[in-house]
């Protein structure tokens, strides 16, 4: 887990004391309110996430841990649900099919790294509380807005690699190969 990752999961647990302390304070029962809410989420996420393995090829599950693949591998479809993780790909050596391929990552804090050949069109979108992004050597970050990016030519690539990101605090990097 990167240094940034750290810092963010350390602010969240500040936050969170400071809710509770509050709610101490005020008189106010906060967890009366945070465990129904997450039992809610829970009961969604298990509704929902068997249809999200029917549409998607690939699906992995990961309460914590990171995804990585480098080397000779072939991009796919595919779908992430993770708790705390890291999501790393390395595009350089990969086989990457004509068209357009999805990745949808779905977690609550982590990081999004890319490297893409310049012939490879790159489209990310992420929706979270707070997403903070290096893009091509930009620095970009926006809190409760969701962000965009889609790579120069991305429309007329041969190959494509589409990204949606979902969580509370999304950190996306994206870097091209010369």
């Amino acid at each position: 887990m990167s240094i940034r990752s750290e810092l963010l999961i350390g602010s969240l647990l500040l936050f969170l004391g400071v809710l509770w302390l509050g709610g101490n304070i005020l008189g106010v029962d906060v967890w009366a309110l945070c465990v129904p809410v997450g039992l809610i989420l829970l009961g969604t996420w298990l509704l929902v996430r068997p249809h999200v393995q029917k549409d998607s090829p690939r699906f992995q599950f990961l309460l914590f841990g990171d995804v990585h693949h480098s080397g000779s591998w072939t991009l796919a479809d595919e779908e992430i649900w993770m708790g705390i993780g890291n999501v790393k790909l390395d595009l350089t050596e990969a086989q990457i099919p004509a068209g357009e391929t999805k990745l949808r990552v779905i977690r609550f804090i982590g990081d999004i790294n890319l490297l893409a050949p310049p012939d490879v069109g790159v489209s990310v979108n992420s929706y979270a509380f707070l997403t903070s992004s290096k893009i091509l050597g930009r620095k970009r970050d926006s809190l409760v807005i969701p962000f965009e990016f889609q790579s120069e030519g991305y429309p007329s690539a041969e190959r494509k690699l589409h990204v949606d990101a979902f969580g509370f605090i999304n950190e996306i990097k994206i870097r091209q190969t010369t």
